[in-house]
Parts: C-alpha cells; structure tokens; sequence
C-alpha cells in the first residue's frame, strides 16, 4: 500500500492561450495517509482550481497526480468518476442536501450513485446499515428520519459529512466547510474532523479561517497559482480504530460544482444547478430500494 493518498507532481493548469491564465503553476505536494492539511490563500489565488485537480473533477495541463498510488492523469473521464466516487468524500460550505428527503435518505442515495457508478445495476446489501452507522458516527443517530429543514446548519453539515464518510473513502475533501456556521456550530465540525483525523482518515480543508487552518497539522498557502509551506507536519495523534482504506473549458468553482461531484458523474465542462437538480431528481424514484 502506498504511503501517500495524495500526490502531485508539478502540476500546472493553463486556461486559454491568448493571453494564456496559468492558474496553477508546478504545484508539488505530497499528503501522507492519516494527514490533516489546511490550504489558504487569497480570493483568485487557485484554491478552487487546486480543489477541482484534487478532487479528480479536472485535468491538469501538466504534472502528474497519483490518487493512492493511481496515475489520474492516464485515466478516462469514466475511470476517473469511478475512482472519485471510491477515494474521495466531498463536503461542501452548502450543504447540497435533498429537502425533502430524510437524513437517512440523503445519506443512503450516496451510497446508491456510488454504486450505480462503480457497477451498474447492481444491488447492494446493507446498504441501510452503511448509512446509520454513518450518521451516528457524526452523533445524528436520533434524528436520522429528519427531513433537512428541520435541522441547524451545523446538524445539515453534520449531515453532509456523514454521506461523505458511507463509501469509507481514503481522502475527505473539505472546501470551506464551517463557512456557514457559527462559532458553535463550526467548532462541533472541527471535534468531528479531529475524531475522523484520529481514527486514520486523511483529511484536506480549503478554508479562509485562520482558527480552521490551525487545528490541521499542516497548512499551505497558495498566491498567484504557487504553493508554498507554511507550518510542517506536527506528530500525528494516536490512530482509534483506523478503518481499512477502501479496496472543464472554463475555470469552474469546486463549491459551485459541489452536487455534481457527489453523484459521481464525470466532468469536463462545468454544469449548471438545473442539470444538477434533474440529476438528482432523476433516481428519486429508487430510493425505496435504498432499504434492501
């Protein structure tokens, strides 16, 4: 098993060409596994883009990525949906959770693209039990028939974390994600990072808060397209049961591209919120096959 979940490898990404936009310029970055990293940086900087290259929802013009050892670079837009939807959990500032949906619900639909995504067709077991064990693990366990609306912001992102966490992914990938909650409601998701941080999972979290870049054991900051370290690795926390690994033309936002990413679809140009509403409504229907 590799060491590094993530790794990038001068990574550049150029937009057009008259004049060319170099938006990322030979980034080089290596996240071990069971890391915490903050990434920070300035508003046009190249965060969101950094995010959507991380994220396996753009291609980088040059460089290599390896995801968990896996050459992204070489892969199909069809083999890269498949391995986001494996490797990667998203948590987004909006939360881009179904209304009228219970928390159960919205946490098993996951589930359920994940594996339309991986094998088409087929049924997937237990796929319930996945998804409560999820929500109590973010301490939502008595309010999993809930629908969105009835709970806080900070309950919604709780929400959100927890069908990040049901594929048990290698790497949760967080773009602001306290920026709108309170102090209270932002420090309740930090204890849950730490607790996941603790138990082994690898954690990146683009952020503009200085009190969320602290908590991570590393911070980055990127200007003008270029990475730099700000505060190197501290000594990791004691592992707590730390789970088996699971065995765009345009310059397109992570955050508004965040419901796209979660259906695991793949991605070369950027996509409007009314396909993303048609892709969510689209399996709708199947949600009474979620409690096989």
């Amino acid at each position: 098993m590799t060491t590094n979940v993530l790794d990038l490898r001068r990574i550049g990404r150029q937009y057009g060409t008259e004049p060319a936009v170099h938006a990322l310029v030979d980034i080089d970055l290596a996240v071990a596994r069971g890391e915490w990293i903050s990434v920070t940086g300035p508003s046009g900087a190249g965060k969101s883009t950094l995010l959507n290259i991380i994220g396996c929802l753009d291609r980088p013009t040059s460089g290599k990525y390896f995801v968990d050892g896996i050459d992204t670079t070489t892969l199909s837009d069809d083999q890269r949906a498949g391995l986001r939807s494996r490797r990667i959990g998203f948590v987004f500032q909006a939360f881009h959770l179904m209304p009228y949906r219970s928390v159960l619900e919205n946490v098993m639909l996951a589930d359920l693209y994940r594996h339309e995504r991986t094998t088409p067709g087929s049924v997937t077991p237990n796929r319930r039990a996945r998804a409560i064990a999820a929500i109590e693990r973010v301490g939502l366990g008595a309010r999993a028939d809930f629908l969105p609306t009835k709970l806080s912001g900070g309950e919604r992102q709780r929400v959100a974390i927890a069908r990040a966490l049901v594929g048990s992914p290698s790497l949760l990938l967080c773009d602001e994600p306290t920026g709108n909650l309170d102090s209270k409601n932002s420090a309740a998701i930090l204890d849950i990072f730490r607790k996941l941080n603790a138990e082994g999972l690898t954690l990146v979290v683009v952020t503009h808060d200085n009190d969320v870049a602290g908590r991570a054991a590393r911070c980055v900051h990127i200007v003008d397209g270029r990475l730099r370290e700000t505060r190197s690795a501290a000594p990791q926390p004691e592992r707590v049961n730390p789970p088996a690994p699971a065995a765009p033309a345009g310059r397109p936002r992570l955050g508004s591209v965040g419901a796209y990413a979660l259906v695991q679809t793949p991605v070369n140009r950027p996509t409007s919120a009314a396909q993303v509403s048609l892709s969510f409504v689209s399996v709708s229907f199947r949600l009474a096959t979620f409690h096989r």
